[in-house]
């Protein structure tokens, strides 16, 4: 590509409009190219540091590790690795999908200590899975977003046996016309 811009420069042919809107398409790739190349390194920090497997292929990462090349010499990625980490991508997603239920709805317990309200959210989250059929002891519960006064956050759980994987999703769907009712006095 550089190459190719040095002859459309040097030809008496092309006229100055084109070669400008030319050149200044290459200066805007070669800046979109370093800052990917530096949103990738800092992705790659990022999942150290917050210990995400290193199992997860991510090609564009390790080509951009790996090689010292800089953005400047214009070297693509590769389309294959590319559309195979979107597809992984998909795959990781759809695990995590199925291994985690959003919840809406439940209050959230008015009180200072940390470990009373993960209580209350986890008994929550357990009776919700009880009432949808679910025989299973939740892996994590947590809200989700920032407090903000007088709106209840939403609530993830998130399981790791297979055959609960698939069952909540199934449960969820079969009891969907069904009405939750709950005590709120108590």
């Amino acid at each position: 590509l550089v190459s190719a811009l040095k002859h459309v420069n040097e030809s008496t042919k092309v006229p100055a409009c084109v070669k400008d809107v030319l050149n200044a398409l290459v200066d805007e790739l070669i800046s979109v190219r370093k800052e990917r190349d530096q949103l990738l390194k800092e992705n790659l920090a990022l999942r150290r540091k917050f210990g995400i497997p290193s199992e997860l292929p991510i090609s564009a990462i390790d080509s951009v590790t790996a090689s010292d090349q800089p953005a400047e010499s214009m070297m693509p990625m590769d389309p294959r690795s590319t559309s195979k980490d979107v597809r992984h991508d998909n795959d990781f997603r759809e695990l995590e999908r199925k291994r985690s239920i959003v919840i809406s709805g439940v209050p959230e317990l008015k009180s200072s200590h940390a470990g009373e309200r993960a209580w209350y959210d986890l008994l929550s989250v357990r009776n919700v899975l009880a009432h949808i059929g679910v025989q299973c002891i939740p892996v994590s519960v947590y809200r989700l977003g920032r407090p903000a006064p007088g709106r209840d956050r939403l609530l993830k759980e998130e399981r790791v046996r297979r055959r609960e994987m698939y069952q909540a999703p199934v449960n969820a769907r079969r009891s969907a016309s069904k009405t939750v009712h709950s005590d709120e006095g108590n």
